[in-house]
Order: structure tokens, then C-alpha cells, then sequence
């Protein structure tokens, strides 16, 4: 089993150039959170096109960084028991907007 890298905290620089913080929990894969650590690139994908594009990804070298909110929580790279999951949902699975992000989060 793949360990994931949680992030409790991000920090971002604001338009007045004061940092703000944004509090919260993100799941990143050790594929991912290893590979970026490496200053190495990583593409990320959306969960219409897992199946084929990951392959691709991998094929050429790189770590896909499939990004799917489960269970509340945002993650940065799937497990193959997560990708299963999103594939059996079909078309049952919801689709969001960076607009939606805090609301599926929050329910």
C-alpha cells in the first residue's frame, strides 16, 4: 500500500502581499509528493480521461497526479483502489469546478 503525504496547511501570497493562510487537508500520493520533492515534473489529470492518459504519462517517465475529491477529501494522485472506485461510479460521479471545490469539501 502507497503511503500519502497530507498537507494541513497551505500558505499562498495574497494580492497585498501578506501571506495568508488557508486551512485544510489535502491527500497527495508518495508518487507524487517523492516526485515533486525530486523538483522532478508531474502532470496532473482530471478523472474523465484516468484511464488512457495515466498509461501515457507513465509510458514517457512521468508520475500522473490524477486529482479527485474522495470522501471530503482533495487528492493529488490516486491509488488503483481509488481509481476502481471513480471508474465504477461512471457517470454517477460529479464533475466539479474549481468554484465548487469548497463546497463538496464542506458537505
Amino acid at each position: 500500500m502507497r503511503k500519502f503525504a497530507y498537507l494541513e496547511v497551505i500558505t499562498r501570497h495574497d494580492l497585498d502581499g501578506n501571506d495568508s493562510v488557508n486551512v485544510g487537508t489535502i491527500k497527495i500520493s508518495h508518487d507524487v509528493s517523492t516526485t515533486l520533492a525530486n523538483g522532478k515534473p508531474v502532470v496532473a489529470l482530471e478523472s474523465t480521461i484516468i484511464s488512457h492518459v495515466e498509461a501515457i504519462v507513465r509510458e514517457n517517465g512521468f508520475v500522473p497526479a490524477t486529482t479527485a475529491i474522495l470522501d471530503g477529501i482533495p487528492c493529488i494522485g490516486l491509488r488503483i483502489d481509488e481509481l476502481e472506485r471513480l471508474a465504477k461510479l461512471g457517470p454517477t460521479a460529479r464533475k466539479i469546478a474549481r468554484r465548487d471545490i469548497v463546497h463538496v469539501v464542506s458537505i
